[in-house]
């Protein structure tokens, strides 16, 4: 069996503000059979990737009701081409964390051993900040002296983020500091005019 795929991956990229519910994504994928025998095909894929099927034959003006699985077999005639439906659950972990998940819709094919598959890749993307560390000790300091330590912060996701910070101690904020706004300082007027 030769089957011909629209693409040798499907990507889905979700950027997650935090105004934003996550919410299903679909893609679609085309299959087309270029063997020249029909065959049929064994099509598997692991959450939080589904494949939407049509659970009945729709009457005559109806859209099919669709039913995410994990397993489909579809038997496809010569030349025969279907569109698959992909979808990503980008709600699978129960956290506010940038996550990347990578797998395989595998297709077997029961007429053959022969094994395809399609890449499948699911990022999600929160507005999070990387610390350079999680820890600052400042040791031992004298009175009346100070004592700088840097810590660096990266955006590691595709957003902006906005950010404020505060010390804690016990558990709670002993003050609030907040990124300024830049102040645009007005330009001089020159002394010098034009004479004539």
């Amino acid at each position: 069996p030769v089957m011909e795929f629209s693409s040798n991956n499907v990507d889905f990229k979700v950027e997650k503000a935090p105004s934003d519910e996550l919410t299903m994504q679909t893609k679609e994928l085309d299959i087309t059979n270029v063997s020249s025998l029909p065959l049929t095909a064994l099509l598997s894929l692991d959450y939080p990737f589904q494949l939407l099927c049509s659970e009945s034959s729709p009457r005559e003006g109806e859209n099919p009701t669709l039913v995410p699985r994990s397993e489909q077999e579809i038997y496809m005639g010569i030349g025969e081409t279907r569109t698959l439906q992909i979808q990503f659950d980008p709600a699978y972990k129960d956290d506010s964390h940038i996550r990347v998940i990578e797998q395989q819709l595998t297709v077997r094919y029961k007429e053959h051993p022969h094994v395809d598959s399609i890449d499948l890749k699911g990022q999600v993307f929160f507005p999070n900040l990387d610390f350079e560390k999680m820890e600052i000790d400042f040791g031992c300091i004298l009175n009346d002296t100070e004592v700088t330590r840097y810590v660096n912060i990266t955006n590691n996701s595709p957003m902006d983020v906005k950010y404020k910070w505060s010390f804690l101690i016990d558990d709670e904020p002993v003050a609030v500091f907040e990124k300024p706004e830049p102040v645009e300082s007005p330009r001089p007027e020159s002394e010098c005019s034009g004479g004539g």
